[in-house]
Order: structure tokens, then sequence, then C-alpha cells
């Protein structure tokens, strides 16, 4: 009978014992012997317009409160979880455009606090929309009755931009053109002479909790009805043309039915012999234009060293008018090249007798593919 006794009441200790750490027995951690509440799983920050947005994670039933400091623990916010688990949303607002670094810790019923989690945020205010800009238009053409813009690459972080124009209906209209759109065209601008107005909205991060918007921009269209100009070659044949693996290309043509495409490494990329051609412009209000194809620019080298250039002798380098490479500011598929005849590198062409054109690179690095299409010229005058 003592035995079982003693059994008896080595039973009853080692219960009560449990009893006793029951308490520490918990998900708390310990430090060097120090009990401490438990964590949160995680944090996930929302930047936004002068306010923050927190997604606390917890698991833990043992969590009843939750507080995060900032400004060296001088400010907090505190949110009662009552040990219960989810995801808990904590805003703090009010705040200036500016790093912060937030410290969370949780407690539990016996306001133990946990070891700390830290989270760094930028915040943003107006001056960091002040500092924003719009995704640029390179160029925005009437013609015809259709609109077409073409943008340039989009700005740091852009989600979209808005096209807000008047339509045939004579409504308010809203188009969405997205980062990987280059070039937009609509039929249904009600009067073109208006031109439109646009604004891009930015996203400084993923999880940024406030898109911003830049102020709304005004945007002209430039009538292509008169730019039409006069046709010096349509490129809807290789008669009179020679130049890097020349081809007709029917699939992407800019008018008509073909461009002229060239593709490999050489220096001479388009030459062309014509019958005389009076382009009736003036050197003083005139223009050389033409829409061209570029696969990939860089293929011209760092410092390109070529030109178009256009004569009245029959062949290159005499009675010349040219323009460099880089005054063609070519960028990466179609463009819409506008070379002003008062802006030639060299003016000495006879613009009334021409019979000769050449565009060549003596700095390729690579082979490349090159499209050219409907050639012309075309006057504005006092513009």
């Amino acid at each position: 009978m003592k035995i079982i006794e003693k059994i008896c009441n080595i039973i009853l200790c080692f219960g009560a014992l449990c009893i006793l750490l029951f308490p520490s027995c918990t998900k708390t951690e310990h430090v060097e012997g120090v009990p401490y509440a438990a964590k949160i799983d995680s944090i996930v920050p929302h930047a936004g317009n002068s306010k923050v947005d927190f997604d606390v994670y917890i698991s833990s039933f043992q969590i009843e409160t939750v507080r995060i400091y900032w400004n060296n623990r001088q400010d907090l916010k505190e949110l009662n979880i009552g040990g219960q688990t989810g995801v808990y949303r904590i805003t703090i607002e009010n705040l200036d455009a500016m790093p912060y670094e937030f410290t969370i810790y949780s407690y539990d019923k016996f306001r133990r606090e946990s070891l700390p989690t830290k989270t760094s945020v930028i915040v943003y205010d107006d001056e960091y929309l002040a500092s924003l800009w719009n995704r640029g238009v390179i160029k925005a053409v009437h013609r015809f009755g259709t609109v077409n813009i073409s943008w340039s690459e989009p700005v740091p972080n852009e989600v979209k931009t808005e096209v807000i124009y008047t339509n045939k209906q004579g409504e308010e209209t809203i188009r969405e053109v997205f980062p990987m759109e280059y070039l937009t065209e609509m039929n249904d601008f009600r009067d073109w002479t208006l031109g439109f107005e646009f604004k891009t909205y930015i996203l400084p991060e993923p999880t940024a909790l406030d898109l911003f918007v830049t102020p709304v921009k005004r945007q002209e269209l430039i009538n292509d009805n008169v730019r039409q100009g006069k046709i010096w070659d349509a490129c809807e044949s290789l008669s009179g043309w020679s130049g890097m693996g020349l081809s007709l290309d029917g699939n992407d043509p800019q008018e008509g039915y073909y461009c002229i495409q060239a593709s490999g490494h050489g220096v001479v990329i388009y030459q062309k012999n014509s019958a005389i051609f009076d382009t009736e412009v003036s050197k003083e209000n005139g223009y050389l234009a033409f829409s061209m194809y570029v696969d990939d620019v860089t293929s011209f080298g760092a410092v390109p060293n070529g030109q178009f250039e256009i004569t009245a002798s029959g062949g290159p380098d005499q009675q010349e008018t040219h323009w460099s490479i880089q005054q063609m500011n070519l960028v990466n598929g179609w463009n819409e090249v506008e070379l002003k005849l008062s802006e030639a590198e060299e003016a000495n062409a006879d613009i009334h007798a021409l019979n000769y054109l050449r565009f060549y690179c003596v700095t390729m690095t690579k082979g490349m593919t090159i499209k050219i299409d409907r050639i012309r010229f075309y006057e504005i005058s006092n513009e």
C-alpha cells in the first residue's frame, strides 16, 4: 500500500507542476531564459499618400494586442487582437513624406512583450506627385478622319495613360493606353482641331496603397492631310533601287501594297537613281518625309556615323543635301521621319531637279532590318 501511495503522490506532484508551468509552456519565446510573448508571423506595408496601411498576419492564439512604433518609439498605434488569429489591417495617417522604420511588438495576456519585427517604408505625398511626369507623345497626327498617337517609352512604374477626347456623338470619352502600347489609333474624334488631353497613372511600388495621377496635359494634333505632299517614291517597286539585300515587303507597308526592306550588314543601306524630280517646295519651309522601320537602332553603333542624302548630280557627294542619322531621331519600330530642308547639315542640292538618294552608315555593328515607305516632300509656311 505504501508503494501505491508513493506512486499517487508522484502523479499528483507532476500534475501540479504542469499546472504551474503551463503559462510558460505555450508558444512563448525565450532568449537567455527571459520569456517573451509570441511574435506576429509577418507584416506587409502598403505605402500611400501621407499614410501607410499594414497587413499583420497572426497565427498564435496567445497574442492580445499589437503595437507599431515609429519615431524612436515616440509614436505608436495599438490594435486589440484578443487572442484571435487572422490578418489584421492597421492604418497610420498624417505622415510626412520620408523613409520610416516601423517596429512591431505583440503582447500576451500577461503583458509580456515579444521580440521586435521591423519593416521600412517610404511614404509619399503631394511633393512626390509634383515630381512625376506624363508619358511622352512623340507625335499625334490626324489624317483623313484617323488619329494616330505615337508614344515614347513608359515612365517608371506606369500603370496606364488615359486619353480624354470628345467622340462623334459629342460625349467625353476615355481611351486607356497601357505601357506596352506604342501606337494608338482612334477613328471617332468629333473635331480633331480640339486635340485631346491625357494623364498618366503611376504606382510607386507593387504594394503601394495609392495610384498617383499626373496633372492633365493637352496635346494638339498635326493635320497630316497637309503633310501628304508630293510623292517622290511610293516604294511599291524596286526599280532604280540598290542596297543591302533589298526586297519588297507586302506584310507591313505604311501605305499602299509594299514597302522596301533592306536586310543584312553593309555600308550603303539604300540608294536610288530616279528621273529628275521637282519637289515644288522652298528651302525655307520645305520638308523631306518618309516612313522608316528599324529593328534595332543600337546596330548603328554607339555614335552612328552615317546620313540620308539627296542630290541633283545623279550620284553621291555632289550637289548634295544631307542629314545625319542622329537628326533622324530613330527608335525601334516604325518612325515617321520629317527632315526640314533648312536644317540639313549640308544644303547644296537643287531641290527642283533631284535624281538620287542614299542612306548609309559606316559604323553598323551587326546585321539589321530597315524598311522605308512613302518618300515625299511638303511645305508648311510660318511654322
